[in-house]
């Protein structure tokens, strides 16, 4: 049985390469470490002539994790506490589904013609859209929340 006791213990710190020795260990497995990410971020591709290409993984970066909007866009709870937009924008349709990212609003700017916009777009540089509802959207203005809703059908 391997016996180990304080006084060798003490001998063993006490040495004057231990410092030394603990930053080598340190440091190797700092590299080891190192070495097991880069790994883990390429692949090796071997085709059938014998080749072997390296891959490398796509990683996101902070600000693409940012972007992803993992909780949603904060939006008011109450939709009519949202006012009304002046902006001079007709809301002419909406395709509501999942996932999110395929929604889309037709919008026009006054007498122009309509374009379709999804989330996140800028709608001629004056308010970017932030939500497309079943009967409207919300858009953002200078930090400001506003809605915009469909006309009403006439009978």
């Amino acid at each position: 049985m391997l016996a180990f006791n304080t006084a060798d213990f003490r001998s063993l710190v006490s040495h004057p390469y231990a410092p030394k020795i603990a930053l080598a260990i340190s440091g190797f497995i700092f590299i080891l470490s190192l070495t097991h990410v880069i790994s883990l971020q390429t692949n090796k591709v071997e085709n059938n002539t014998g080749e072997v290409a390296i891959t490398t993984k796509v990683i996101p970066s902070a600000s693409d994790i940012v972007n992803f909007h993992l909780f949603g866009i904060a939006t008011a709870d109450n939709y009519d506490t949202i006012v009304k937009t002046q902006l001079p924008f007709i809301l002419q349709g909406v395709m509501v589904k999942e996932p999110i990212a395929e929604q889309t609003a037709l919008i026009s700017n006054g007498g122009a013609p309509a374009k379709v916009y999804r989330i996140g777009d800028s709608i001629d540089g004056k308010a970017t859209l932030v939500e497309i509802l079943n009967d409207g959207v919300i858009l953002n203005r200078n930090g400001q929340l506003e809605r915009l809703m469909l006309r009403p059908k006439k009978d």
